[in-house]
């Protein structure tokens, strides 16, 4: 038996309370739909716009922003002005996606919903944010509306939540703390060697002009499902053994997010084999979203393009693909699609103009050590980033598990 479990044994021979958040929360307006009864104090806040919001931002400063979004940002004393309040809170967006968040200390707020406890020694913040957390999907369910969405504050205020003893809040919040803060440690790693990679990619990747350089209309072949092939979204289908491979599923990693591919037939997986992918492909969407680049170094089950993205493969084999990767990856080839992508609502990268761009070609030995160097960047972030989703799913086991008090 664990500690916590022990303790609620001893402490709630009975089982844990369950009140209704207005018995112990003060909110930071007069709501029209709930009774007095609920709202027996106000804490008032001022609000900035969102718009406001951004003109202030200085992440020199130390005044948190709370926005309606995930954002986290900060601005400074100065600029904040009079709009500056101090506290522990748990805020929820007035409009839009429904979150919760915590924060203790000095602020300014966006348009949220700003709770704190009114009777510390019943209920803890910081423990009221973790079973509002963990009750953010019936929470979601209470945000109504045909555009932006606001939630129902009465269905907010009357959610029922377990009030254990303090003693036993706090060690639930003492063992959750312990996962939020080793997970944004890891966020923080990630972010680090993210930056020392790209610092590394740019230096790597900075030649000499005198550097010989192949074309990508003479040495590398371009190939996208071309105007008569293209597919309808009527030719989709949510299951099959054949992946269709678009813009949307281009990760901020690189690769392609099978997931998230849908289906077309074997018949037009076959209409063109030049687009039928394989292992070591390198793609590039060419429009809206154009230039992104992503690197095929698994393929899970055969799969196609659509007409939205190229496929790169070299003829001469002077070029390794996954130096290509890297270096269309770096800023030489963003800023060239900046000076170059033909001009419109829709931004396009055509082939024509692609077959345009040149990349320099090292000797093979400083292509290897390039790409050795990236390589093994690319694979400890990763490596980073899968533990941190075991630990995501970890902590949200632990926070369902200590919560339910069941």
């Amino acid at each position: 038996m664990s500690k916590i479990e022990e303790m609620i044994k001893r402490l709630c021979p009975n089982g844990v309370e369950r009140v209704p958040v207005w018995r112990y929360t003060a909110w930071d307006k007069k709501f029209n739909a709930v009774d007095k009864s609920m709202q027996k104090s106000i804490n008032k806040y001022k609000y900035l716009l969102a718009k406001d919001l951004e003109e202030i931002k200085d992440n020199s400063g130390d005044i948190r922003i709370l926005y309606t979004t995930e954002e986290i940002a900060y601005t400074t004393e100065e600029k904040a002005g009079n709009y500056i309040s101090e506290g522990e809170v748990i805020a929820i967006p007035w409009g839009g996606t429904p979150s919760v968040k915590y924060y203790k200390g000095r602020f300014i707020t966006g348009d949220n919903r700003i709770a704190t406890s009114t009777d510390a020694e019943k209920l803890s913040n910081k423990y009221l944010y973790y079973v509002l957390l963990d009750n953010m999907k019936t929470i979601s369910k209470f945000y109504r509306g045909a555009g932006i969405k606001h939630p129902s504050m009465y269905s907010i205020l009357t959610l029922e939540i377990p009030i254990p003893p303090l003693t036993i809040q706090r060690e639930i919040v003492s063992v959750l703390d312990s996962f939020t803060t080793l997970i944004d440690k890891m966020k923080q790693e990630v972010e680090l060697r993210k930056k020392q990679m790209e610092y590394y990619r740019e230096k790597l990747l900075s030649f000499d002009e005198e550097i010989r350089k192949l074309s990508f209309g003479k040495d590398f072949t371009l190939k996208a499902r071309i105007g008569w092939q293209g597919l309808t979204k009527k030719e989709y289908l949510p299951d099959g053994e054949y992946k269709l491979i678009t813009g949307t599923d281009f990760t901020t990693n690189n690769t392609i997010d099978f997931d998230h591919c849908v289906y077309v037939s074997k018949e037009r997986y076959e209409q063109d084999p030049y687009i039928q992918i394989k292992e070591d492909d390198v793609l590039i969407t060419k429009d809206g979203t154009l230039g992104k680049i992503a690197y095929i170094s698994e393929l899970p089950m055969p799969a196609t393009l659509n007409g939205g993205v190229f496929v790169v493969r070299g003829k001469t084999g002077e070029v390794t693909q996954r130096f290509l990767k890297h270096y269309l990856i770096s800023n030489n080839f963003k800023n060239w699609i900046e000076q170059n992508h033909t001009a419109g609502s829709i931004m396009h990268l055509t082939q024509k103009l692609l077959e345009k761009f040149n990349i320099p070609v090292p000797s093979p030995s400083t292509q290897e050590d390039i790409v050795s160097t990236l390589d093994a960047f690319e694979q400890y972030i990763s490596k980073l980033e899968r533990l941190i989703t075991l630990r995501e799913k970890q902590y949200a086991y632990y926070r369902e598990k200590l919560l339910t008090f069941e």
